[in-house]
This record gives structure tokens, sequence and C-alpha cells, in this order.
């Protein structure tokens, strides 16, 4: 096996500015025999805002039009138990990745300073079909949705 890292580098539309908007990240290419998830982690600005407000979801697909289930999540390190990393990924051959990123505060209020959701990276153990690479890491490109109000009545 080997592993690999990608980096979601989400830049300026990472702004989650009221309480139930989301946005949506996904990896534009996809990434070959993909083995399970060892780690999710994020870099968010909670600038104040609670971050136990902040709600993360993940899916996979292999197609990049059919998705799995979204699965709730928090940052996980590798060796720490996650709903994530026990997803069976292994002979899927092709993965793309989405993420959700929702602020949640139980009202639709807008909030007095953005949540900003900076990047996402995993790691990935990945089937080794060629000479062992210890880590390799890909900057990704990302596919991002504006951001969405669900259920808010502005």
């Amino acid at each position: 096996m080997s592993r690999l890292s990608i980096n979601l580098n989400i830049g300026d539309d990472g702004v989650l500015s009221g309480s139930g908007n989301f946005r949506v990240y996904s990896t534009v290419e996809p990434v070959q025999d993909v083995v399970s998830v060892l780690s999710l982690t994020d870099d968010i600005l909670d600038n104040g805002n609670p971050a136990a407000n902040i709600k993360k979801y993940f899916r996979y697909s292999t197609d990049g039009a059919g998705w799995s289930m979204w699965y709730a999540f928090n940052v996980f390190n590798e060796g720490e138990p996650s709903v994530v990393s026990t997803i069976p990924l292994a002979g899927m051959g092709e993965l793309y990745f989405s993420f959700k990123y929702m602020y949640d505060d139980g009202t639709s209020d807008m909030l007095t300073t953005p949540v900003v959701i900076a990047s996402v990276t995993m790691l990935l153990s990945v089937a080794q079909k060629q000479a062992p690479i210890k880590l390799s890491a890909i900057n990704a490109q990302v596919r991002c949705t504006s951001e969405v109000c669900q259920g808010c009545h502005r």
C-alpha cells in the first residue's frame, strides 16, 4: 500500500455567512485504487462562531454523477476511529470525493463574522501498482457550489 495526501485548497469559495447555509466542495479529477481514508483534517476560521455548529459531511462517487449517502464526520487523524475510515472503498476503481460544510445554530440569522473553510486534506491508502511510494501529495482541483441557504427564508 501507498499513501496519498490530497489537499483541497478552497480559496475564496470557503465563506459561510449565515446559519443554515452550506457549500459543497468536490474533487474534479478521480483518484485511482483507493483502499481507505486514513485521515481527514481541515483548516477552518470560525471567527468566534461556535465550532460545534459547523457540520461536516463526506461522500464518494465512482463516476462523479451518482454519489454515496452523506457521512457525517469530525476531523480525525490516522489511527483514530471514524465512520469514514471504515467505508470499504477497495476495488471501486476511480473515486471522486465531495465534502459538505454547513453552519447551523438553529436560526436562519446572518453571522456577524463569517466562518471560512480554507482547506480540506485527506490522507488515503491506495493500492500499490508500481514501485512503492511512501507518501505522495496532490493539490486537487476543486469544484465548489455557491453558498446555499437550507430552509432559510431571507
